[in-house]
């Protein structure tokens, strides 16, 4: 396979790894949606602010997929929330590969995140960019890295569910 027919493979596998996880997370399919993190990822929700100034303060701080799975057991058994709706969109997907003793694609995209509480119209509860790093374990595209950056310095509700 040439360079070019290589990157569209890998493109096209990250680009559907994208579609997935938004899929996964719109149906609260949270278990599913844990199987494209790495076992060693980290899930990052922060401000422009404090993530481009590599401040450790986050609005959402997970490291390790049993963090992650921690996250998902509160939401299902500690966690009160108003009932809610929320979707996610992703665009202008770019991707670059890096080979540090593995191949690891650095991804960046804009996203927003729409909240619908019950009886009322929905609003934008994030917008920003994420910086990602996607690998390849047992022939399936993970996620290593998962970090959104807020554009706004607050976000106008909760964050209950995974952006």
């Amino acid at each position: 396979m040439d360079k070019k027919t290589e990157f569209l493979f890998h493109y096209a596998n990250i680009n559907h790894l994208y579609a997935k996880y938004t899929r996964l997370l719109d149906d609260q399919s949270l278990d599913v949606w844990l199987q494209d993190f790495d076992a060693k990822c980290t899930y990052k929700i922060g401000t422009q602010e404090n993530m481009e100034s590599d401040y450790e303060l986050a609005l959402v701080n997970c490291t390790g997929i049993d963090m992650l799975r921690d996250r998902v057991n509160g939401l299902r058994t500690g966690v009160f929330f108003r009932e809610r709706s929320v979707r996610r969109f992703y665009s202008g997907l770019s991707i670059e590969e890096r080979v540090i003793g593995e191949p690891v694609f650095c991804c960046r995209s804009s996203f927003f995140v729409l909240e619908s509480l019950c009886g009322k119209p929905s609003q934008v509860l994030a917008a920003g960019i994420c910086n990602d790093e996607v690998v390849i374990r047992e022939d399936r595209y993970k996620f290593r890295k998962k970090h959104f950056i807020v554009d706004a310095a607050e976000i106008p509700g909760s964050i209950t569910y995974p952006f």
